[in-house]
Parts: structure tokens; sequence; C-alpha cells
């Protein structure tokens, strides 16, 4: 596994290699974009998955690992969430390929650059200010209160989110089961100090929508930030968090919106003591 520690040597690697992208979802997606921004998206050869696909990106032709030949000048990019990140480095140590790096905790910051602030604390009330209109945070407060069994239509939801734009139900599902785990964790005092979330100017979430719905859940006051000077859909796609007016045009169901606005007005409240 190839040894990275930050964007800047992620991007000093990734310049002195080819570069074959694992994944083929937002995460992959993002990443290319990064790329595009550093001048360095020629080093791109292939995009893989497992078993491939007939879709392409940018461009590429998404094919399986097994049928691209791999050489040791090329870096195998692994360009998906953490909840399947281990799948993924289980199937290219079956192959007996070990010049791999996950590259999801950079992908942001190679578009956005580096953070004006970083570790800052931030009013809870003005990054929910931001997001309010946004499914993200009142479909993650809806599986916490189907954690703590509130209603029965939380993780449905949040799945039915999740396959809008992940290629993959059962991708979904780990993802759903990775964030029960952490409100599990957290629920029994197991996590540890919590990264910060990386945010706009404005308040927009770029990436922590999670851990947002986590400190809303605890009641927190305020929250720990990353600061990054961009516009919020230079680094996200609106699908992963559509505007709630905008819900029903990408796939929501009426009653499913309803749920997503009372969880909403029920922050609202909680934000207004």
């Amino acid at each position: 596994m190839a040894e990275i520690d930050s964007t800047e040597n992620l991007l000093k690697v990734i310049s002195s290699n080819n570069v074959i992208i694992y994944g083929a979802g937002y995460i992959a997606r993002r990443f290319i974009r990064g790329l595009k921004k550093n001048n360095l998206d020629k080093k791109v050869i292939e995009v893989v998955t497992t078993n491939g696909s007939d879709e392409e990106i940018y461009g590429f032709k998404v094919k399986s690992i097994d049928s691209v030949i791999i050489s040791e000048e090329d870096l195998i990019c692994i360009a998906v969430h953490e909840s399947i990140k281990d799948d993924i480095i289980y199937e290219l140590r079956k192959r007996e390929i070990e010049k791999y790096a996950w590259v999801a905790p950079y992908a942001f910051e190679m578009i956005a650059g580096y953070p004006i602030s970083k570790d800052v604390k931030v009013p809870l009330h003005t990054v929910w200010r931001a997001e309010r209109e946004r499914v993200g945070i009142p479909i993650r407060c809806l599986v916490i209160d189907q954690f703590k069994g509130l209603n029965d239509c939380g993780f449905k939801i949040y799945l039915h989110h999740l396959n809008l734009f992940n290629k993959s139900s059962e991708t979904s599902k780990k993802r759903l089961y990775y964030f029960l785990k952490f409100i599990n964790d957290v629920d029994k005092g197991k996590t540890e100090k919590e990264e910060p979330i990386s945010i706009t100017n404005n308040g927009d979430i770029i990436d922590g929508t999670h851990r947002t719905a986590i400190a809303i859940w605890k009641n927190h006051k305020e929250i720990s930030c990353d600061v990054y000077n961009v516009e919020y859909n230079e680094v996200q796609d609106d699908r992963t968090n559509t505007y709630i007016s905008d819900a029903s045009n990408i796939g929501f169901a009426d009653s499913e919106i309803k749920e997503i606005k009372r969880m909403r007005d029920m922050i609202d409240r909680q934000m207004e003591n």
C-alpha cells in the first residue's frame, strides 16, 4: 500500500505514476475532477470496478479489474466510501496487487485547495442555516430517530437516497451499517475525538453530514470545522444532497418528503432553544 498522508503527498505520487481508478461512483467522479483541477487527469489510464459495467466516466469505459493489465508504473487509486474500502483492498490483495492508495479523504481538497481555517469551532446553527433546505441532515436524523425507536422509515429513506447515486444497493447497505455502528459507538461513549467536518465560507457542508447529524442529536451548540474558500457546487453533486424542493424530481416519494420536512421542522425548533 502506498504511504499517503496528505493531499500534497498524493499529488506528488500521482505525478510520477500512471493512475488506475478503482470505483465508479460519486467519489470517483470527484477524484477525477480533482485530477483535472491539478492538471493530472492525463495520468488516468483506466477506470475499473470489481466486475466492470457498461457505463462511461469522463470518457473512460468502466472495466473489470481482471480485464486490465497492471504494470509497476501503475498506481491503483481506490476512490470509494470508507465503508467499502476494505472490500476493495481485499480484492486487490487477493490478486497480489500491492501498489494502491485510498484517495477518498483527499478528493475534495484536490478541488477546493487547502483550508483557510482548520479545526475551528463554528456555531451549529450556522451550518444548519446553510443546510436546512437540503435533504442530507434531515435524512440522517431520521436514521438516528429510527435507531432510537422513534420512527420506522429512517433506514428506508436513507437507503433510497444513497441508491440514487450509488451503483450498488449493497454499497448503500454497508454505508447504513457503517452509520448505525457510528451512532451506537457515540451512544456507548466509545468514540474518540471527532474529526472536523469540512464546510465552505457560507457554512455549506462539503464533507461531514453524518457527523453534523450526530452533533444535532447530541444537542451540541458548536461543531469543529475545516473551512474552505470554495463554492459548494464546485465540490458536491446536487444528487448527493439535493434541495428538498427538488426531491420529487430525482425520485423521492411524497411520503418520504413529508418525513424529511417533519424532521427539518423539528431541527428548526431545536435550534431556536
